[in-house]
């Protein structure tokens, strides 16, 4: 990217020279895109142009690393197909750091992971680990729409599933605790016609975005008051006849104790703008309760 280059890769590079330790990675996937990723990654070719071009976006935008969210491998085989994708870009990135004179671990590998138990228990972790930087576990979207019954989404404890279990099988499976950054949704999920938890509903209520889906901040519903379930960890909202699930401050908070206890690496969340302004925002009560890691300075020209 030329210096002074337009939009948003443009901005951030003005950011990142105004605070070295401001470090920006481009996350390439996403359940939009799942079919996309499924279908470059299933010959040997297109793994290695995936590899390629996606180094090359980092080489020239002046990036400090690369995010792969794919939504989900479905079998041992497309497990192994991503195994290698992961190895491929983490040799492009070492190579593209001896180019640049610095260490081989200046550029961080991240990938989005499932929570839920059906798509975590195809990943094979420990091959995935040996070229990874961290691992950002989605831990939210544990129901929804298509679930049975009216359920929490991102549940710290208790519920069918539930976000202690996700962190304790990627940590049982050779994942080091600070290389595991906890995710957090900054939206909830709604459920319509229905007498609230563990009972059966049909359909969402309309959201912003997308059905059944709503911004932390523009909840609780109006005319409901926000409640929050202590036992399982988990705010949540209700009317006559709809249930919605999602985190608040408190719960976030509690997570961050939670992060703290299991020696966690730190957290994120899908995805900033749904937050609450100020006081009540989701983020800073996380931060301001788990605190600061080391940082890492970030990749500009040095001319």
């Amino acid at each position: 990217m030329p210096l002074g280059g337009k939009g948003c890769l443009g901005e951030l590079y003005i950011l990142k020279k105004q605070n070295r330790n401001l470090r920006v990675l481009l996350s390439i996937g996403g359940w939009s895109y799942r079919a996309d990723l499924t279908s470059a990654f299933a010959t040997r070719e297109g793994r290695n142009e995936f590899a390629r071009s996606a180094v090359e976006l980092v080489k020239t935008h002046w990036l400090d690393g690369l995010d792969v969210d794919w939504e989900y491998p479905e079998n041992a085989e497309q497990a192994q197909q991503y195994v290698e994708v992961l190895k491929l870009i983490r040799q492009g990135l070492n190579e593209l750091a001896l180019q640049s004179h610095l260490p081989t671990s200046f550029f961080d590998l991240t990938v989005a992971v499932p929570a839920g138990a059906a798509q975590r228990e195809v990943l094979d972790i420990p091959a995935m680990s040996k070229h990874l930087t961290f691992w950002n576990l989605m831990s939210y979207d544990l129901s929804g729409a298509w679930y049975p019954v009216v359920a929490h989404h991102a549940n710290l404890f208790g519920g069918a599933d539930n976000v202690t279990n996700a962190v304790n099988h990627y940590i049982t499976h050779g994942v080091p605790h600070d290389r595991l950054v906890l995710g957090m949704p900054l939206y909830g999920r709604s459920f319509a016609k229905t007498q609230g938890l563990n009972h059966k509903f049909k359909g969402t209520l309309p959201g912003r975005f997308e059905q059944g889906v709503h911004d932390l901040k523009e909840l609780p519903i109006p005319g409901t008051t926000e409640m929050v379930d202590r036992r399982q960890v988990a705010a949540f909202c209700k009317g006559p006849d709809f249930f919605v699930t999602y985190d608040n401050a408190e719960t976030f908070r509690s997570k961050a104790v939670f992060a703290k206890e299991h020696n966690l690496g730190g957290g994120m969340w899908w995805e900033a703008s749904g937050d609450r302004p100020g006081r009540l925002s989701g983020i800073s009560a996380f931060v301001d309760e788990f605190g600061c890691g080391a940082l890492k300075p970030n990749w500009i020209n040095p001319h």
